[in-house]
């Protein structure tokens, strides 16, 4: 039987209902099959809202700064390091000066501190001495009151005043600068009596 043109099946576009439930299907299977790559990068972009309790952290500063304070915490605890802990990390950030209080940074902030952290764990090993940070992340506003740079890395979370038990400033920054040098980051170096100032941003300074 010879089919005219008249009578050729009409093969339309699907409608629209149909479009959007393949479509939703398909992301489905293509998160299912990227659900680690798409974990991993919640880790290093979006920090997890975990509020559960972290050793070491006074429930006085949950009180003070709210709920960010263990969000902050578990993020840092999630980074897996040796010798560095939530509590080390954050108390910097609880200090005042003047009546101005400094605060925890902003979250769009957490992964700047993270190269850093792990290279003061690194330096740590290799010195065999504790860890205790003067300074890491500061408000501009605290910055001002504690005559801090106006440009300093602590203002973007990514540098740290710090100091290792019963290690010399000068030895400190020594150690960073080879850790430097051997290829382990880029970044700032600042040699203080009492500290010493570290930092990854990228290109080298040295003072």
């Amino acid at each position: 039987m010879q089919v005219t043109l008249s009578e050729t099946p009409k093969l339309g576009l699907l409608p629209k209902r149909y479009f959007l439930l393949f479509t939703a299907i398909f992301a489905i299977l293509v998160l299912q099959s990227k659900g680690a790559w798409l974990e991993n990068l919640s880790v290093k972009f979006i920090p997890k809202n975990n509020t559960s309790p972290v050793k070491g952290i006074p429930q006085s500063w949950v009180d003070k700064k709210g709920l960010d304070v263990l969000r902050y915490a578990n993020f840092i605890q999630d980074l897996g390091l040796k010798n560095i802990t939530s509590h080390d990390v954050l108390a910097p950030q609880m200090l005042s000066k003047k009546r101005i209080q400094n605060s925890l940074p902003p979250r769009y902030m957490w992964e700047n501190i993270v190269p850093t952290l792990r290279l003061i764990d690194k330096m740590s090993t290799y010195i065999k001495a504790e860890v205790h940070f003067v300074a890491i992340y500061r408000t501009p506003y605290f910055n001002r009151a504690m005559r801090g740079r106006s440009k300093s890395q602590l203002l973007i979370n990514r540098g740290v005043r710090v100091q290792f038990k019963g290690v010399d400033s000068a030895v400190v920054a020594r150690v960073a600068r080879r850790f430097r040098e051997a290829g382990h980051f880029s970044g700032g170096v600042g040699k203080y009596t009492k500290y010493t100032h570290i930092d990854t941003r990228g290109h080298n300074a040295d003072w």
